[in-house]
C-alpha cells in the first residue's frame, strides 16, 4: 500500500493512521506488531521490500520476525518475500559506511592505554593497571558516545570539572579535583595520540562518523526501528534526519506517563515509563490505549503521582482504592512468588516449573537472571529432564573446559608444578593426545595415589622424583610411566620456564609464541581444534598475534598472565542453539521478547536490579554535567526492562532464595512492594507454596514431580555379597562394629572421597612420621640414619636421644620444606623424644625388640575371611611376645578395650602368627603412658572378636540390613551424613549386627 494513504484495507490489526511513530503496549508482542505494520504499510511494494531496512535491537528475534512477515504477507495472499534487511543500527552504519581510518582491536588498545599508564605512573600511585585501563576506556568510550571532546588545555578542563563538582576556584578542595583532572587530561590525549600514530580508529569513533556520513546520504530506504529504548546524541541526529524526510517508523515498547507536571519532577523519581519519556516527546509517538486489569494492578503499584489531585497516595490507600474497581485479583492468576530456602531448592524449582509448562504445551518458556552461578545449576537440572537450554548470552571463553585445561597448564608452571593443576590438566582430554589413553591412564592414577596422596607431595619436579627413587628403594615401586609423564611435562613448558625466570620484559610475540610452542608440545593446540570452544581460543590466540606492531609491548610474565587471562574473561562462547530450546538471557537483552511461560530468577535484591560498580572517576553529579548516564539512569532503564517484563507472559514465576553461602537474602523491594500491595488489598500473598515444597523435596528422575519421596528412615540396606570385600583391617572391623552403614557406603559402595593432600601437618600425618622416626631407630630405613647399633641403657642414653634427634630432622625435612610452620610439630616430638628413651631403657630390661612397621596379610579362602593390616612393633622374650602400638594422641581405655568398643588391640592379636602374652597402646607424651592387656584377658577378649568378626562376616553374606546406629561420637566425623540424614529420622537405631 503506498505510504501516503492513512489506511490499511485488510484487518491486520494495526490501528490508526499510518505513517506514525508507534507506542506498543508492554502486553503486546512487538514483534507481530512491527511485522503487521510493514506488510500494511508496504502492501503496494509486495512482494519486494528490498528498499526497507528494520533496525533490530536484538539478533535473537530477526528469525521471527521474518516468520511473522512472511505468515502476514501469506494472509493477504502473497505467497513470498524479497528482503527486507533486517540489522542493528551498529550493525547497518557498519556495512553501509566507509571508515577512514581502521578500528583497533579492544586487546591492542589495552596494551596501548597500558603502556600510557605506565608513562604515567606517578599519576595514579600503585592502583591496579588493568583495572584502571578498564574504567579509562570505558569512561573514553562514554565521552566519545556522548560527542564530548576534552580540550586541549588542561586548565580549560580542569575549571569545567570544577564546576561540575560545584566549586569555586577559591575552594581549598580543588587540588583533588584538579588531580582526577590532570589524570583523565592526560591519558585521553595520550591515548589518542597513540591511536593517530598507529592510524587506527576505536570503535566508538568510527561509529559516530558513520552515523554522520549516514545523515547526508539520501537514500529512499524506509526504516523501521524497534526495539530500543534510548539513542545515543549522534543516533538520534540520524534518526531525526530520516524523520524529517519521512522514512522512520519508530516502535517503542512501554506505555506513555500517565501524567506530565510543567516542572517534568516526576521524572525523577523511578518509574518504568519514564524511560521513555523523552523519545515519546521527540518523535510524536502515537499512544496505545491497550489497558487490562493486570495492567492497572501493576501501574497501581508502582504510580508515584497524584490521586485525584491529592498529594502522592501511600500504598494501604492506592491498594484500598484499586480493589474496590476490581474485586478480584487479576494478578494471582499470572504472577506467582516462589521462596526457596537455599539456590539449589531455587533451581530445582525452575527446572520443575519449566517441565510442567513443557509438558502443558507451552512452547516460547525463558529464564531471566543476572545470576550465572544459578544458571548453570538449573542448565544441569534441566538437561537431566531432557529439556535444551539456548544461553543467548554465552559463557566466557574463561569459563570452559578448554579454557580450564590452558589455565591449569600455565598455573602448574607458574606454582612449580604443584600437584593440583598438574593432576587437573593430566585428567584433561586436552592434554598429551599422543599417548595411549590406557596407559596415561595408569601412570596419571599411580603418580596420583602413591606420590601424591600415600607419600603427600605437593610441588616441584625434582621432589616427585625424590619420591619416586625413595619408594623404589623401599618398596621396589617398579613404575617408570610416571618418570616418562613427569619428563614429557617438563620438556612441554621448558619455553615458559625461561619467561618465569627472566628478571626483564618481554615482548608480547616472544611470549605468546612461548605459550603456544609449550601448549604445542603438550598437545594442547593440536587438541582444541577439535573443540567448539577450543577453537574460539585458537582464533583469540590468533587475534592477539595480529595486533597492530606499533602496539607490540613488552610485558612481565605476571602482566601477561592477567592480559592473556582478560582476553579470555571478555570473549564469549556461543553452543548452538536448539528450535525449541528454553531460552536464557539477563533482564537487558529480553528488549521485543514475549514468552508463553517466563522465570524471573535470583529475583533477591542483591540481584534485581543488579548494582553496577561504581567508576573510580567522577561522581554522579559529575557525570550528568558531562552528559554520561549515572547510576539513577541505570536504575530507571533497569526498571523498565523488569516492569515490561511483568507483561511478557501470561504465566509468570518469580523465585528467590532466603539463603546463599550463609548469608540470609531477602526479596528484590520491587516485588516486595507488588507483594504487600497485594496484600493489602486482597488479604493473601502471591507466594505459591506447593511449588517451593514440590521443589525441596523433588525426584530429579521425575519430571513430574507429582510423587514425593517419603520422610527419610534409618538406612538399613541388604547389601548384594559381590559387594563385600572379604578381607578386613583394624580401620574396617572397628567401622562395622561403630556403624554397619558408614562401612557399607565407604567400603562396599566405595563413596569415600579420596585423601586430600594437606599443605599443612595435621594430627595423622605427625603420627606417621613420629612413627617412621622410630622404626628408623630400631631397623635399618634407608636414607635415614640408624639403627641405634648397641642396647639403649643408662650409659648409651644419650647417645640415642642424639640419634633420635637426628633422624627426626631428616624425616621431618621435606614438610619442613613445605611449610615453615610445621617446625612446630617437630619441636613437639624433640620434647618428648627423651621421654621415650627412658621407657625404652625401663621396656629393653625385660623384652627385646623383635619386629617394626611390620604388614602382615593373611588371605581369604572359600570358608574364611582374611585379615590384614601394619603392626608398629612387636617385642618377644622367653613368654612369648608383646604387640605395641604406638600412638601420638588419645588411645582406647581397658574398658573400651574388654566391652568390645575398641578392636584395634584385639585385631592385631589375631593378625599376628605367634602367641601374644601382652598388646598395648604406648602413648608418646610427657611421660609415656602404656594401656596394656594381658595373658587371660587378652586371650578371652581376642577370642571374643574373632567370634563377633566370624558372625558379622556371615551375615553380611546372607543379606543382614546394614544399620545406621553410629552415635554422636562416631557421627560427628562422619563423611555420609548428607546420605544417611540422620536428623530426619523419626526413629531411634536398632537391630544391631551380631546380636
Amino acid at each position: 500500500m503506498p505510504l501516503n494513504n492513512g489506511t490499511c484495507p485488510h484487518t491486520l490489526g494495526v490501528q490508526g493512521a499510518l505513517g506514525v511513530h508507534r507506542l506498543i503496549a508492554y502486553s503486546e508482542d512487538p514483534v507481530a506488531v512491527l511485522a503487521k505494520q510493514i506488510i500494511c504499510e508496504q502492501e503496494a511494494s509486495l512482494p519486494d521490500l528490498t528498499h526497507v531496512t528494520v533496525l533490530l535491537n536484538n539478533p535473537n528475534r530477526i528469525s521471527e520476525l521474518r516468520r511473522q512477515l512472511l505468515a502476514t504477507a501469506n494472509a493477504i495472499g502473497c505467497n513470498g518475500l524479497l528482503g527486507p534487511t533486517v540489522c542493528s543500527l551498529r550493525e547497518y552504519v557498519a556495512e553501509h559506511t566507509s571508515l577512514e581510518k581502521p578500528i583497533i582491536g579492544d586487546r591492542a588498545r589495552e596494551l596501548m592505554l597500558y603502556k600510557a599508564l605506565r608513562q604515567h605512573q606517578q599519576l595514579f600511585g600503585e592502583v591496579s593497571t588493568w583495572h584502571l585501563t578498564d574504567n579509562l576506556l570505558a569512561l573514553f568510550d562514554e565521552l566519545t558516545a556522548n560527542q564530548y571532546h576534552i580540550d586541549d588545555d588542561n586548565e580549560i578542563f580542569t575549571a569545567a570539572l570544577a564546576a561540575a563538582y560545584g566549586l569555586q576556584p577559591s575552594d581549598v578542595i580543588q587540588a583533588p579535583v584538579g588531580r582526577e583532572a590532570k589524570i583523565v587530561h592526560t591519558l585521553w590525549h595520550a591515548y589518542h595520540d597513540e591511536l593517530n600514530a598507529c592510524e587506527h580508529s576505536d570503535t566508538e569513533t568510527a561509529y559516530r562518523q558513520g552515523l554522520e556520513q549516514l545523515i547526508a546520504d539520501n537514500s529512499d530506504t524506509t526504516f523501521y526501528v524497534a526495539g530500543y529504548h534510548r539513542f545515543l546524541p549522534s543516533e538520534l541526529a540520524f534518526l531525526q534526519s530520516i524523520d524529517d524526510r519521512g522514512q522512520l517508523r519508530l516502535l517503542l515498547h512501554g506505555q506513555e506517563h500517565p501524567a506530565h507536571k510543567p516542572d517534568n519532577a516526576h521524572l525523577s523519581r523511578l518509574h518504568s515509563d519514564n524511560t521513555l519519556h523523552t523519545l515519546i516527546e521527540r518523535f510524536d509517538t502515537k499512544k496505545t490505549n491497550l489497558s487490562t486489569s493486570y495492567n492497572n494492578f501493576l501501574n497501581t503499584v508502582f504510580t508515584p503521582l497524584p490521586i485525584d489531585g491529592e498529594e502522592q497516595a501511600g500504598i494501604l490507600q492506592r491498594a484500598q482504592l484499586f480493589t474496590a474497581q476490581e474485586p478480584i485479583s487479576p494478578a494471582k492468576p499470572r504472577l506467582r512468588l516462589c521462596k526457596n530456602h537455599t539456590p539449589e531448592h531455587e533451581a530445582q524449582a525452575i527446572a520443575l516449573q519449566l517441565a510442567h509448562w513443557r509438558n502443558d504445551g507451552k512452547q516460547r518458556l525463558a529464564i531471566i537472571t543476572d545470576d550465572r552461578r544459578l544458571a548453570r545449576r538449573v542448565r544441569a537440572l534441566l538437561q537431566r529432564f531432557g529439556l535444551t537450554v539456548n544461553d543467548y548470552t554465552g559463557w566466557a571463553l574463561s569459563t570452559t573446559s578448554a579454557a580450564a585445561a590452558i589455565d591449569s597448564w600455565l598455573a602448574l608452571i607458574e606454582q612449580d608444578f604443584a600437584y593440583q593443576p598438574l593432576l587437573d590438566l593430566l585428567k584433561s582430554p586436552f592434554a598429551l593426545p599422543d599417548w595411549d589413553q590406557e596407559i596415561l591412564s595408569k601412570a596419571v592414577y599411580r603418580f596420583e595415589q602413591d606420590i601424591v596422596r600415600r607419600e603427600n607431595v605437593q610441588a616441584n619436579l625434582s621432589r616427585y622424583r625424590f619420591t619416586i627413587r625413595s619408594r623404589q628403594q623401599r618398596l621396589q615401586w617398579q613404575d617408570t610411566l610416571v618418570t616418562d609423564l613427569l619428563d614429557e611435562v617438563e620438556h612441554a613448558a621448558e619455553p615458559v620456564i625461561k619467561l618465569i625466570k627472566a628478571k626483564h620484559k618481554t615482548s608480547i610475540t616472544d611470549l605468546l609464541n612461548a605459550v603456544e610452542l609449550s601448549m604445542q608440545r603438550i598437545g594442547l593446540m593440536s587438541t582444541l581444534q577439535n573443540d567448539e570452544a577450543g577453537h574460539s581460543i585458537i582464533e583469540q590466540l590468533q587475534t592477539l598475534h595480529s595486533l597492530p606492531e606499533p602496539q607490540t609491548v613488552s610485558l612481565p610474565w605476571q602482566e601477561f598472565r592477567l592480559w592473556f587471562a582478560r582476553s579470555l574473561e571478555q570473549s564469549y562462547f556461543q553452543l548452538s542453539r536448539v528450535e525449541s530450546g528454553i531460552a536464557l538471557l539477563p533482564m537487558t537483552q529480553s528488549n521485543l521478547e514475549q514468552f508463553d511461560g517466563l522465570i524471573i530468577a535470583a529475583a533477591d535484591a542483591k540481584h534485581l536490579p543488579l548494582k553496577q560498580s561504581p567508576s573510580p572517576l567522577f561522581n554522579q553529579a559529575v557525570r550528568r554535567e558531562l552528559g554520561l548516564r549515572t547510576q539513577t539512569d541505570e536504575l530507571q532503564t533497569a526498571f523498565y526492562h523488569f516492569r515490561r517484563l511483568l507483561e511478557s507472559a501470561p504465566s509468570l514465576v518469580i523465585t528467590y532464595s532466603t539463603e546463599n553461602n550463609g548469608e540470609p537474602q531477602t526479596l528484590a523491594p520491587w516485588l516486595q512492594l507488588v507483594n504487600a500491595f497485594h496484600q493489602l488489598g486482597y488479604g493473601d500473598d502471591l507466594h505459591d507454596q506447593a511449588l517451593a515444597h514440590a521443589a525441596a523435596n523433588l525426584v530429579l528422575s521425575d519430571v513430574t514431580g507429582d510423587e514425593l519421596p517419603d520422610k527419610p528412615h534409618m538406612p538399613a540396606p541388604a547389601v548384594n555379597s559381590k559387594l563385600l570385600p572379604d578381607s578386613y583391617s583394624a580401620y574396617s572391623y572397628q567401622q562395622l562394629v561403630n556403624c554397619p552403614y558408614r562401612y557399607f557406603a565407604g567400603q562396599c559402595l566405595q563413596l569415600s572421597a579420596p585423601d586430600a593432600i594437606r599443605e599443612a601437618l595435621q594430627k595423622a600425618d605427625y603420627g606417621e612420621l613420629v612413627h617412621r622416626c622410630l622404626q628408623a631407630l630400631h631397623s635399618d630405613v634407608k636414607g635415614l640414619a640408624g639403627p641405634f647399633p648397641t642396647q639403649i641403657n643408662d650409659q648409651s642414653r644419650q647417645a640415642a636421644i642424639d640419634m633420635l634427634h637426628t633422624i627426626s630432622q631428616q624425616v621431618f625435612a621435606a614438610d619442613l620444606e613445605d611449610n615453615y610452620l610445621h617446625r612446630v610439630w617437630l619441636q613437639r616430638w624433640c620434647s618428648n623424644i627423651p621421654h621415650y628413651i627412658n621407657w625404652q631403657i625401663k621396656q629393653g630390661t625385660a623384652w627385646h625388640i623383635h619386629d617394626n612397621e611390620r604388614y602382615i596379610e593373611i588371605e581369604a579362602t572359600e570358608s574364611t575371611f582374611g585379615l590384614r593390616g601394619r603392626i608398629d612393633r612387636v617385642d618377644s622374650n622367653d613368654e612369648g611376645d608383646s604387640i605395641i602400638d604406638y600412638k601420638t594422641g588419645a588411645a582406647a581405655s581397658v574398658d573400651d578395650v574388654m566391652l568390645g568398643e575398641s578392636v584395634q588391640l584385639p585385631f592385631y592379636v589375631m593378625l599376628w602368627h605367634r602367641p601374644v602374652t601382652q598388646c598395648k597402646y604406648l602413648q608418646l607424651g610427657e611421660p609415656v603412658k602404656e594401656v596394656c592387656i594381658e595373658n587371660e584377658e587378652l586371650a578371652d577378649i581376642t577370642e571374643h572378636n574373632q567370634q563377633r568378626l566370624t558372625k558379622i562376616h556371615q551375615q553380611l553374606r546372607n543379606g543382614h540390613d546394614m544399620h545406621a546406629w553410629g552415635d554422636d561420637s562416631v557421627c560427628q566425623y562422619c563423611e555420609f551424613q548428607g546420605v544417611c540424614r540422620k536428623q530426619s529420622w523419626p526413629e531411634k537405631p536398632r537391630n544391631r549386627l551380631s546380636d
